[in-house]
């Protein structure tokens, strides 16, 4: 029972460390087109609890991208949070929008990034109410993390 705890115990970071290594080993170089298929992948999180947000929009917009791309976020107990694509380059500016039950925007906020194929930095854009009565909430967009451990702590 006593070798079955140390094995479980040292399984996790030597299975971490592999995957770290692969993930760093099959890592593709930045692309110089503008596609989709290897995009800037942002994790889009915001906690919205305790407000009326029913949903978020994020749309986003350059000189390069014909049509606007549009992401709808849902919320699901009190926080949103999904995972876009959006073509690298320079000037990317993205707009979020937050949703009221009733479908109108309560709030907005934008920023212009560069962005890479890949990870990008985490940034925040706080979103200014449209109206009063609404709480300003901070969206963040940045990288998606994974997470490689014990589920829960070992004694």
């Amino acid at each position: 029972m006593a070798n079955l705890f140390i094995l479980t115990r040292t399984a996790a970071p030597v299975a971490c460390a592999i995957a770290a290594l692969v993930s760093t080993i099959v890592r593709e170089p930045p692309s110089a087109y503008v596609t989709t298929a290897h995009g800037a992948v942002l994790r889009v999180t915001a906690v919205v609890a305790d407000t009326m947000i029913a949903g978020l929009v994020l749309e986003s917009t350059a000189p390069d991208i014909a049509e606007p791309l549009r992401f709808p976020v849902a919320v699901e107990n009190g926080f949103a949070a999904a995972t876009i694509r959006i073509p690298p380059g320079r000037a990317r500016t993205i707009v979020v929008s937050s949703l009221d039950r009733g479908g109108g925007r309560s709030a907005e906020g934008a920023i212009t990034l560069d962005l890479v194929a890949g990870a990008n930095p985490s940034v925040l854009v706080p979103l200014v109410p449209s109206r009063p009565g609404v709480r300003t909430i901070d969206v963040r967009l940045g990288p998606v993390v994974w997470w490689c451990g014990p589920l829960r702590p070992v004694p």
